[in-house]
């Protein structure tokens, strides 16, 4: 492993533990009983529904970097546990649009918050210059992370 720069190594060493409390902390009260049958890989589309919203189904495959066979199963799981609403886009009747459900809107924002909360902490000891610089490299990375193949949320099983 030592063939690799120590920087490599450094961030390596720091994803996994940012990657776990993102996905893995406890979900709002109100969530449990809606989430006890979802996985793992519905958190992250959930949470890109919850920050973006509405996208369509291909938008949402694109930014998980799932096939559009598996971003529509996981929208059908969230829709079914009520957590999100599919409406047909009224400026392109062929799209649907995808967004937090009104019954789940309070809790959904409980559970995002709880997790951009110590984001918002984290990014606020930095300069400007470094938050951007901080997204921006984040950006490439996944879109390294992406182009070589590596596992991702799309090889994951609930």
């Amino acid at each position: 492993m030592a063939a690799f720069p120590r920087e490599v190594r450094e961030l390596l060493t720091l994803l996994p533990p940012i990657f776990y409390a993102l996905r893995s902390g406890p979900p709002a009260p109100a969530l449990h009983q809606l989430v006890r049958r979802l996985g793992p890989r519905h958190f992250p589309a959930l949470m890109l529904i919850a920050a973006q919203q509405p996208l369509t189904v291909g938008e949402l495959a694109v930014r998980l970097h799932f096939s559009l066979a598996t971003t529509s199963q996981l929208v059908s799981d969230l829709d079914r546990a009520g957590l999100v609403s599919r409406n047909q886009d009224p400026a392109d009747r062929r799209r649907t649009l995808v967004a937090v459900s009104d019954q789940s809107a309070t809790a959904v924002a409980q559970w995002y918050a709880g997790r951009a909360e110590p984001v918002q902490r984290a990014l606020g000891q930095l300069t400007p210059l470094e938050r951007r610089t901080l997204i921006k490299s984040l950006g490439i990375l996944g879109d390294e992370l992406a182009r070589s193949g590596a596992p991702g949320p799309a090889d994951e099983r609930s």
